[in-house]
C-alpha cells in the first residue's frame, strides 16, 4: 500500500533514509567521511521541511500489511530550464529509497509510478532527479523506467 502524506509523516522517514545514507556511502566511498546518524539527518529533515511547505510537495510511503514503512519518494514541484521551453514545471524526485531487505521487490517501481499518478492532475509529466554516478544499481534501475542523462554536474575542491 502506499499513501501520501505531508510533514506529518517526515520523523517516521529517517530509518530509512539512513539506510540511504549508507548505501551511498558505500557506493561512493570516495566522497569521504559520511555524517553520524543525527547530524545526516539533522540536515535531511531541515531539507524536507523546507521543501515541504509548498503545498505541492508530498511524500509517498509504501507500507506492508501491518503499517511499516518499506520506502518512499520525497517529491516536490521546480520550474523547467528557462532557455527551453517545455516542460514549463516538473516533478523532482528528491529522495527514493527502499529498505535494503525489500529491494528488488518491485517497490521502488510502485513508488516512482505513483509520483507519475499524483503529477498528471497538475499537468506535470516529466520526473527529474540526481544519482550518484557510482550508484550503479539506481543508475540501471532508473534507465529501465526510461530516464536518460539530461545534465552532469561537476565538482572540484580547491586548496
Amino acid at each position: 500500500m502506499i499513501t501520501r502524506h505531508g510533514a506529518e509523516v517526515l520523523d517516521e522517514l529517517r530509518p530509512l533514509y539512513l539506510g540511504l545514507r549508507d548505501h551511498h556511502a558505500a557506493a561512493a566511498p570516495h566522497f569521504g567521511e559520511i555524517r553520524d546518524d543525527d547530524g545526516a539527518w539533522a540536515r535531511r529533515i531541515a531539507r524536507y521541511r523546507r521543501a515541504i511547505a509548498d503545498e505541492d510537495a508530498f511524500v509517498l510511503v509504501a507500507r506492508d500489511d501491518d503499517g511499516n514503512a518499506l520506502g518512499y519518494a520525497f517529491t516536490h514541484l521546480a520550474d523547467g530550464m528557462p532557455g527551453w521551453t517545455q516542460p514549463e514545471r516538473l516533478g523532482v524526485v528528491d529522495t527514493l529509497t527502499v529498505d535494503a531487505a525489500q529491494r528488488g521487490n518491485g517497490i521502488g517501481k510502485a513508488l516512482l509510478d505513483r509520483v507519475y499518478a499524483e503529477l498528471a492532475p497538475l499537468g506535470i509529466d516529466t520526473v527529474a532527479l540526481d544519482v550518484i554516478a557510482s550508484n550503479d544499481g539506481a543508475r540501471r534501475f532508473y534507465e529501465r523506467e526510461g530516464f536518460t542523462e539530461r545534465t552532469v554536474t561537476y565538482w572540484a575542491r580547491r586548496p
